[in-house]
């Protein structure tokens, strides 16, 4: 008796062709797996360096409001100055030398229309021009509360400087304004204690959005306006998390504050190319291994489908000598 062969219509896989991938199938979810848990963990570590960075940004922030609240102390005790109630000015402008030249900053005394009447920077009796605050310290008269001011160019100096207004309040009214005014580099000086990073940037923006503090190369940047979508993202929110770009281009994770005290922003950033490597480095170990694997197993699964393809064959061709009528032929297959 013979067997009759038949056919399908289409082309059926071979089995060592289903073996192998029964087995990368199988391995596939493995990978996957593998992915989405390094995904899920980056993801995770991304949300906490995002609370870290801000944190990191209040505690700049925090830490240029205690400068200006210093200043505003000794402002508030030289107002309650004997001398200067008195009115023997000469012997107060001694006092607020000395007090100026503890903060490395210079005391300007002005009436409540904003002129000045001494500045610690010259002697005393020295003719001054009215301030160039002139409307900060009129607004300090009428408001009767410190001030802080932006960034602007001193009238008797012509140096940028930022400065803290104190009213001297006597029965109610206003008589004088203190003003503790100093160059912008010290408020910077605190990054420099704290070593940061060289990738990491730092920058003070008051309300005007203009650079008045960085941690590096602040002799290039002192007096510029921040960037437009740095600046937009400021005036949208009073503190958050962000990608911006810098001057230059560079995509960079910012995380900024506003001062609830002085109206300043500290923004904090580090590249964006920085903080995604460790993802990146992981998904590339993950994809060559995967590789090396989906390999292995590839050729475990081709072996096998070998020896079970010769095993068949073997029984194929008993089955067919035992279907033609003749002698079966011994019978060593290579899988149990």
């Amino acid at each position: 008796m013979k067997l009759r062969r038949w056919s399908l219509g289409t082309r059926q896989p071979s089995l060592r062709l289903l073996i192998i991938a029964l087995i990368v199938v199988v391995f596939l979810p493995f990978v996957g797996s593998a992915l989405f848990v390094i995904v899920r963990l980056s993801d995770a570590e991304h949300e906490t360096r995002e609370t870290q960075n801000l944190g990191i940004a209040r505690a700049f922030s925090s830490e240029v409001d205690r400068q200006l609240l210093s200043a505003e102390a000794a402002l508030r005790a030289l107002a309650t100055s004997p001398q200067l109630a008195g009115g023997d000015l000469a012997a107060f402008y001694q006092q607020s030398t000395a007090v100026a030249d503890q903060h490395g900053a210079r005391i300007v005394l002005a009436d409540a229309a904003g002129h000045q009447v001494f500045n610690t920077i010259f002697p005393f009796g020295t003719p001054l021009p009215e301030s160039a605050q002139a409307s900060l310290v009129q607004t300090t008269s009428a408001t009767q509360h410190t001030h802080i001011s932006d960034l602007f160019v001193g009238s008797s100096s012509g140096e940028s400087l930022v400065g803290v207004y104190v009213p001297v309040v006597e029965a109610g009214s206003v008589r004088y304004i203190l003003v503790m005014a100093f160059r912008p580099e010290r408020l910077s000086r605190f990054f420099a204690e704290q070593h940061v990073p060289d990738d990491w940037t730092i920058a003070i923006v008051d309300r005007n959005g203009t650079l008045i503090g960085r941690n590096r190369a602040l002799d290039r940047f002192l007096g510029k306006p921040v960037t437009a979508d740095l600046k937009a993202t400021m005036d949208a929110a009073r503190e958050g998390l962000a990608i911006l770009h810098t001057k230059d281009g560079m995509e960079v994770y910012t995380a900024f504050t506003r001062s609830a005290f002085s109206g300043w922003t500290v923004a904090f950033g580090i590249p964006r190319a920085i903080v995604e490597a460790p993802l990146r480095h992981s998904l590339v170990e993950v994809g060559i291994a995967g590789v090396v694997v989906v390999m292995l197993c590839g050729s475990i699964a081709l072996l096998t489908a070998r020896r079970i393809s010769r095993s068949m064959t073997t029984l194929s061709a008993a089955a067919l000598a035992l279907g033609n009528g003749g002698q079966l032929p011994q019978l060593t297959p290579s899988v149990k």
